[in-house]
């Protein structure tokens, strides 16, 4: 029976920390994985606002183009807001010909 006894000690002394390895091991990598995704999240944010910048740039460039054609009726006015027209059609992800 003290044999028995012994026995069973020893399977608890190696089973007993490879469970709790085991559980450190999966909780470890689960919050790895949230931190990378958490990293992709804020990295798509930010290419989010720098585009929202670039929009707004084109489109102050457009109406500054175009406020200047309409104001003066001169067609130099046409070439920044043709150019800026385009570039917000691509930064919306529709090229424009």
């Amino acid at each position: 029976m003290s044999q028995y006894l012994v026995r069973r000690a020893n399977v608890l002394v190696l089973v007993v920390p490879l469970v709790f390895l085991s559980v450190i091991g999966v909780v470890s990598w689960e919050r790895l994985n949230a931190s990378r995704d958490a990293r992709e999240w804020s990295q798509h944010s930010y290419a989010v606002l720098s585009t929202m910048k670039d929009l707004a740039i084109a489109l102050r460039d457009a109406e500054r183009g175009q406020r200047g054609y309409l104001l003066t009726g001169r067609d130099e006015y046409l070439g920044p807001y043709h150019a800026a027209r385009d570039r917000l059609g691509l930064l919306q992800g529709e090229p424009r010909s």
